[in-house]
C-alpha cells in the first residue's frame, strides 16, 4: 500500500519589512493536529477563524471563536 501522509510545506524565504518579520516562526514545533490560519492583516483573520471553526464544530451558531 502507498503511504499517503502529506508532507509538511517548507520554508523557502524569510521576510523582513517594518510590518513583519517571519524569522519568529523558525522554531515553532507543529503537532499532528495543528490547523494554521494565515492571512495578511486587515484581510479578514477573525472571520477565517469563525468559518474554520464552524466546519470543526459542525456549523455551531453560538459558537464564537474570537470576539472583539
Amino acid at each position: 500500500m502507498p503511504d499517503t501522509t502529506t508532507p509538511w510545506p517548507t520554508k523557502t524565504r524569510e521576510y523582513h519589512t517594518h510590518h513583519f518579520d517571519s524569522t519568529v516562526w523558525n522554531d515553532l514545533q507543529f503537532r499532528d493536529d495543528d490547523i494554521v490560519i494565515s492571512t495578511h492583516s486587515k484581510s479578514g483573520t477573525t472571520w477565517l477563524q469563525q468559518i474554520v471553526a464552524q466546519l470543526l464544530f459542525n456549523g455551531d451558531a453560538d459558537l464564537e471563536v474570537a470576539v472583539g
